[in-house]
């Protein structure tokens, strides 16, 4: 029974890379040409969005299995997954309830799953700041345009 609930895990987190990929590649991505280059830019607003929703879905997870209220399963989510980790609430404590390991592995994945996916949007939000950043320099004269050879 416990490798059966493993495999389905397992599939349903390569499933949920998939449907990250296929949303980036297709839906979230705009593509901007570079002298040969595909530079992809992702608005800042559509990754705050991805980090809310994240957040907001694994404290209504805990906020259902731990018996916490919503606000102290917001504030676990962005304590764990922004590695600050202060160790003041912690999930399974009561140990009757986490007995089972299907409890304990989903809530790792959800942890890798999020430092991933939580480091890829501020990486996405970093060079997109950069680019207005340089944007703002060229329209202020700044920052010499690459098409300038003088």
């Amino acid at each position: 029974m416990l490798s059966c609930f493993l495999f389905f895990v397992c599939v349903l987190y390569l499933l949920t890379n998939l449907f990250i990929g296929v949303l980036y590649e297709f839906i979230i991505m705009k593509k901007r040409f570079v002298v040969g280059q595909v530079k992809v830019t992702v608005p800042i607003s559509i990754c705050l969005i991805i980090i809310a929703g994240y957040i907001s879905a694994g404290s209504m997870l805990f906020t259902l299995w731990e018996d916490w209220d919503y606000l102290t399963g917001s504030y676990f989510c962005f304590v764990t997954l922004s590695t600050i980790g202060f160790g003041d609430i912690v999930p399974g404590t009561g140990m009757k309830e986490w007995a089972s390991g299907e409890k304990l592995v989903i809530c790792a994945l959800w942890l890798a799953l999020g430092l991933s996916m939580l480091a890829m949007c501020f990486n996405l939000m970093q060079e997109e700041v950069k680019d207005k950043f340089e944007w703002c320099g060229r329209k202020l004269g700044l920052v010499k345009n690459e098409d300038d050879n003088d």
